[in-house]
């Protein structure tokens, strides 16, 4: 069989699916109409049985009565590989006006399965499969490497061979390395290909309902399984913190378990837009606590106070729903209740559980996995030590579970989610490595201008104001903990009259939880 392009390019991607025929040169036995039923039945196992085109063809547009038997793309003109047989019976029929002619066929994309279309006009070395997300009428694409260079294609192709799809967009994961926060983890994004832009949707998970866009917070189903196996980290005291905001976790996980969410949108207004839509959308108001800050605010901050009025409690669980680029971000725990005044959780059975997601290669993933995942953090924290004496903080048994997920983009690698429980060697270690980690220079306009000692003396009791923070960006904390930052930041203005417990304890907060106080006041008039 011999196969060109008609349009003369070599192009393999083009995306002028219009250009996309193909003449394909075929032996044919060119007939009357009255002799179609027995050439069809004798000649079956030899016919060219495609899809991109029937059996028994006209032999041109104006012929009424003339068709074509096309046979196997391997045929020759010869009839090579057909029964002697059946070559005499064409011989005799010769009489009644048969003739073995070769006939160029032009095939079009509509012709071809998806499949075919990628296979034909691929390279060879680029993988033909898709792995495909479906979000109503949305398709989402997980690409290859080798697939990515040929995306606008690929998109296209979809889009023309689903006809009930609309939208096509690309699933991408990178390393943000312009983010202080991101470069720690595997940021997913969507982008649009073809199709119509409107990626609004709405969508059902268990008992709750979503409204997203989803070029600006992605949602993958793939992951709703995993989301069902964390709705059994529940119990009426816990207290669920969410560091870096998964809005259909923290919302099913509040309707559900009816369990309190602290969540944090770590600054980014999409998603903490997506947040209030659908804390509002699912009524869990009273559930979820959203905040929008960086991180080790929002930390420090909620770990250092009891939350609730009646029955004050404390966080029980810390989730982090990115993936992990590697074990650097959990320096944040090492150390880090040292900088932190509660009691509560001097007694070790009180610390907080983490929640992470973890990659490791094939050759890593072994049966021993809580040793591995411990050395590899043990190596990562004994190298940011100072005092090189201070080794192996992390132990095999302080993994409670670890769980292997689903991830149909980590061929060579495997996804796993790591529980483990916070240990005195690891939350009060005397080397705290959270110094170590990048923080915010501005948190944009959400960052008021502490006042100096020196200035309030020159104001002589004089309050400086603080500047009015949007309404979008109030921070959500419970009664209780507003009330317990008010009464620290206030100790400051006691001037000489004040303890040296206090003077500490105000510095400890001035800095993180200024605004946060002052936009509660701001807030409350």
């Amino acid at each position: 069989m011999e196969v060109e392009n008609t349009n003369g390019t070599t192009s393999q991607s083009t995306t002028d699916l219009s250009s996309l025929k193909k003449s394909i040169s075929l032996t044919g036995v060119q007939i009357s109409m009255r002799q179609c039923s027995a050439f069809q039945i004798k000649l079956a196992p030899y016919l060219l049985n495609k899809p991109y085109s029937p059996n028994i063809i006209k032999a041109d547009e104006n012929s009424l009565d003339k068709r074509i038997v096309l046979l196997k793309d391997t045929m020759t003109k010869e009839l090579e590989g057909l029964p002697e047989d059946l070559k005499n019976w064409i011989q005799q029929e010769k009489d009644n006006g048969v003739e073995v002619i070769t006939h160029n066929l032009e095939v079009d994309y509509k012709s071809y399965s998806l499949e075919q279309i990628l296979t034909e006009f691929l390279p060879a070395d680029v993988e033909k499969t898709l792995k495909v997300e479906n979000i109503n009428d949305i398709k989402i694409l997980k690409l290859t490497e080798k697939q990515l260079n040929h995306k606008d294609f690929i998109g296209k192709v979809v889009l023309e061979k689903s006809p009930l799809t609309k939208t096509v967009l690309l699933q991408t994961s990178f390393q943000d390395t312009t983010d202080v926060i991101g470069q720690f983890f595997f940021t997913t994004k969507y982008e649009l290909l073809c199709g119509e832009p409107k990626t609004d949707i709405e969508i059902s998970e268990g008992n709750c309902k979503f409204k997203v866009d989803l070029l600006k917070v992605p949602y993958e189903s793939s992951f709703q399984a995993e989301r069902e196996r964390l709705l059994t980290i529940k119990g009426k005291d816990d207290l669920i913190c969410d560091v870096l905001g998964d809005p259909f976790y923290s919302v099913r996980a509040a309707k559900t378990n009816q369990v309190t969410i602290l969540a944090n949108s770590n600054s980014d207004e999409n998603i903490n837009e997506c947040f209030v839509t659908n804390i509002k959308l699912n009524e869990v108001e009273s559930l979820v606590h959203l905040n929008n800050q960086d991180i080790y605010t929002f930390l420090q901050s909620n770990l250092a106070v009891s939350h609730g009025e009646d029955q004050p409690k404390h966080i029980s669980h810390i989730y982090i729903s990115r993936l992990l680029q590697d074990c650097s971000f959990l320096k944040l725990f090492v150390g880090l209740f040292t900088k932190i005044n509660n009691k509560h959780y001097e007694n070790e059975d009180n610390l907080p559980t983490i929640h992470f997601y973890l990659y490791l290669s094939n050759q890593e993933f072994t049966d021993s996995m809580k040793n591995v995942i411990s050395a590899k953090l043990n190596q990562i924290f004994n190298e940011s030590f100072i005092n090189k004496e201070i080794k192996g903080i992390v132990q095999p048994h302080d993994f409670e579970t670890i769980f292997f997920v689903e991830d149909d983009l980590a061929a060579s690698r495997k996804l796993l989610h790591c529980t483990v429980k916070l240990s005195k060697a690891i939350a009060y270690c005397p080397e705290a490595l959270i110094d170590q980690l990048p923080k915010p220079a501005v948190v944009e306009a959400a960052v008021a201008v502490v006042p100096e000692k020196t200035e309030a003396k020159q104001s002589k009791g004089k309050k400086t104001p603080t500047p009015r923070k949007p309404k979008s960006e109030v921070v959500h904390k419970t009664p209780k903990q507003a009330a317990d930052l008010d009464a620290e930041v206030n100790a400051e203005d006691d001037g000489p009259r004040r303890s040296s417990r206090k003077k500490m304890k105000s510095k400890q907060y001035e800095e993180s939880d200024y605004l946060l106080v002052n936009s509660q006041r701001e807030s409350s008039k």
